[in-house]
């Protein structure tokens, strides 16, 4: 995690996005995991951040498959602004075609 001063650093050189991970062992997941505990959850916290936060770009990446299944158009559908598609920082993710033909299916197009 940053700091207040190190965020204010960072839009001070021109920052505007700050990507983050949470990085810990499996054994700590029950303690600071608690939004992966059923899909309606996930959805429903995503479109929660776009309510309070109208014009922040959100585009879900590494872990939707495993946490959303079948179920992972819902997030375009709740207020994600895009995916993060093909292989993400820590692990592969699903192919892309895959995505494209999600989005589609959704009404959605790439832009």
């Amino acid at each position: 995690m940053i700091t207040e001063a190190q965020g204010k650093s960072l839009a001070k050189a021109g920052v505007s996005r700050y990507a983050h991970n949470l990085e810990t062992s499996r054994r700590f997941f029950p303690s600071i995991c608690t939004t992966h505990s059923s899909v309606l959850e996930v959805v429903k916290t995503f479109a929660i951040f776009r309510f309070i936060l109208p014009d922040t770009i959100i585009r879900p990446a590494g872990g939707r498959e495993i946490n959303l299944r079948d179920m992972q158009g819902f997030l375009m559908l709740s207020g994600a602004n895009g995916l993060i598609i093909g292989n993400y920082l820590t692990f592969s993710g699903r192919d892309a075609k895959a995505d494209f033909r999600m989005a589609e299916d959704a009404g959605l197009y790439p832009l």
